[in-house]
Formats: C-alpha cells, structure tokens, sequence
C-alpha cells in the first residue's frame, strides 16, 4: 500500500505523493513540515527594494507580501526583478534611483552607468555611448565608447565657432593641460 512521501506519515497519497494535509502545507508555505506560517521581520515582506531598504507591506506568505509572493510564483524569484529590465529595443536597465541619469522609475541603461562611472560625471543629453561590437548585452567598458550629437544651432561662422569651442573645453582642454582663455 502506498503511503505519504512524509517520514512518518501513514496516510493514502492524494496529489503528488503527498496527503491532503501535507500537499496543502506544501502550496502554503513550501514545506511539507511547516505547521504555522512563520513570520519575517514582525511581519514585514522580507524582499528587497533597493540595496539598503526593504519592502515595507505585511507578508502575505513565505514571508513575503502579496506582490512578491505572486513574482516569486510567477518568475520563481522576487527580488531581482527590480536590479535589471530590459526594454524593447533590448538593452539592459538597472536600478539606480539615486544616479543623476535614471529616468523617473530609478533605471539607467547599463551602458551610459558604466560610462558615466568611468567618466566620473553624469553623461550630458547629448552624449550616447555605442556599443562597438553591436552586442548591447556587452557593456564592459573595452565595449563601450562615447559619442556626442551636439550640433551648432545655426550656420552662421560666429555660430560654429561658438560651438566648437564649447566643445573643446568640454572634452579636450583642462586647467592643467592648456590656456582656453586664447582660444577665445
């Protein structure tokens, strides 16, 4: 006669190998042993927003609260899901609220972070960084150069001239390296 997958339990299997009452502590809380819920964190969701804060919602199960509970059902994880995304055009988003490029929802492409890193400074809106190899999962920095599509407004000389200055001092002249006040 078969018996419950459960050491010591005696009972007829009914779904899966398991008794009624071990197959529905299974769905509830992954273990077929867990008698109770146990609760997280004075019953807080214990997933992760960001890096240092915590999802604030009561735990629903498994110690987590609706939304990620439903996540973890649905993807089989529930705290990376905000670290990365990707968007249409295929390129990869990560989750940085505090940086000075992210869009409202907290993401940067993983390109312009690693350039804005190895820059040192936020990109400026008329800065791309290409991918040099066409990969745009490939975003290590020997990948990786930056572009500008700024273009005078006018085509006046004057116009032109004032443009190409501002893009010298941008890019190539520092207080250390020349005079910009002859270049004027």
């Amino acid at each position: 006669m078969e018996v419950c997958k459960v050491k010591d339990c005696n009972d007829y299997p009914r779904t899966r190998g398991y008794c009624g009452k071990h197959y529905a502590r299974i769905r509830r809380h992954g273990n077929p042993n867990t008698v109770k819920q146990v609760r997280y964190q004075n019953g807080r969701c214990v997933a992760k927003i960001s890096k240092d804060n915590r999802c604030r919602k009561a735990a629903y199960s498994k110690g987590l609260c609706t939304m990620h509970y439903q996540r973890l059902r649905k993807n089989g994880y529930f705290e990376s899901y905000k670290q990365t995304e990707r968007n249409p055009k295929n390129y990869i988003a990560i989750y940085k609220p505090n940086h000075p490029n992210s869009n409202q929802r907290g993401f940067i492409y993983e390109h312009r972070f690693v350039m804005s890193e190895h820059l040192g400074r936020p990109l400026y809106k008329d800065e791309n960084v290409h991918h040099i190899n066409g990969d745009r999962h490939d975003n290590t920095l020997e990948n990786l150069e930056l572009w500008s599509s700024a273009q005078p407004k006018g085509q006046r000389i004057e116009d032109k001239l004032e443009w190409a200055i501002m893009i010298l001092r941008r890019y190539a002249y520092s207080q250390e390296t020349a005079d910009t006040s002859q270049v004027k």
